[in-house]
């Protein structure tokens, strides 16, 4: 799996870091903390590839049971609330997770330039945040951005996974081709 991380708004994460930097030479200003305490939240937004196995009773695997491997493209964003991880202390608050894109697909398969790329999957957004949501609580006050996200979406994400009707038939339809090529 393949992770990258970008900062949403750049040049409110150099301002914040300008702020704190000033704050840290004059701890006793009182105007600069209240900047940095109201300034907007921090977010970014994480790209993960994540591959992993499915498990569908109405489609017709390779007879193994161990489900189908497909790879799914998620791009998360983290929004970090204020005070971020120390005001953790105050009320328990933990980043906030919105899914922005997910698409799953399996690997091997060639989609026609004139066609979208659809997802063979529709993922289980609710679940998956109250997951994430859970997974940071348990971790706080620590930062827990990166263990959130390789231990929850890293390892678990399929578990949120479902097949879409169209997307077994899809699915199903090229396995069959597959293994029609396959034998001699």
């Amino acid at each position: 799996a393949n992770k990258e991380m970008r900062i949403v708004d750049a040049p409110k994460f150099e301002l914040l870091q300008q702020l704190v930097e000033q704050w840290q030479m004059d701890p006793d200003n009182d105007v600069l903390l209240k900047k940095i305490t109201t300034h907007p939240p921090l977010s970014c937004t994480i790209q993960l590839t994540v591959d992993g196995k499915i498990h569908d009773e109405h489609l017709n695997d390779d007879g193994s049971g161990d489900g189908i491997e497909l790879t799914a493209v998620l791009l998360l964003r983290v929004t970090l609330p204020s005070l971020y991880p120390l005001g953790e202390t105050m009320n328990n608050t933990v980043p906030t997770f919105d899914i922005e894109y997910f698409c799953c697909t399996e690997r091997q398969m060639e989609f026609t330039p004139d066609k979208p790329l659809e997802s063979l999957t529709y993922l289980d957004e609710t679940k998956l945040k109250e997951s994430l949501a859970e997974e940071a609580r348990e971790i706080s006050p620590d930062p827990c951005v990166y263990m959130v996200v390789t231990a929850c979406l890293m390892e678990r994400l399929f578990e949120f996974v479902k097949m879409s009707v169209q997307g077994r038939h899809i699915l199903d339809k090229y396995l069959c081709q597959k293994r029609s090529a396959d034998e001699p």
